[in-house]
């Protein structure tokens, strides 16, 4: 079990918690890419993301298998519980 330090990263841990009255709704693209000491990249060419998978020196690379495109959050008037993932078929034109 993790601890918390202290009483400011109990109430940090709290305020990130995600709010019961709330819609959370996050738009992702598959889309292989990496995360780089912290710093997503996002559309790699084959080549740059062969690099990045076989440098295994440490733990600052995280392969990606999809891209955040949006996120938001909507108020609610009530509580609502669960989860739901829709798949939405796009064509580019």
């Amino acid at each position: 079990m993790k601890r918390l330090g202290n009483v400011s990263q109990l109430i940090r841990t709290f305020n990130a918690a995600r709010r019961r009255d709330r819609l959370y709704v996050r738009l992702v693209m598959p889309d292989r890419g990496a995360v780089v000491r912290g710093e997503t990249l996002p559309s790699l060419p084959p080549s740059v993301l062969a690099v990045v998978e076989s440098d295994r020196t440490g733990d600052t690379e995280q392969a990606l298998q999809s891209v955040l495109l949006g996120d938001w959050e909507v108020a609610l008037d009530h509580a609502v519980t669960g989860s739901r993932t829709l798949t939405l078929p796009l064509s580019r034109d």
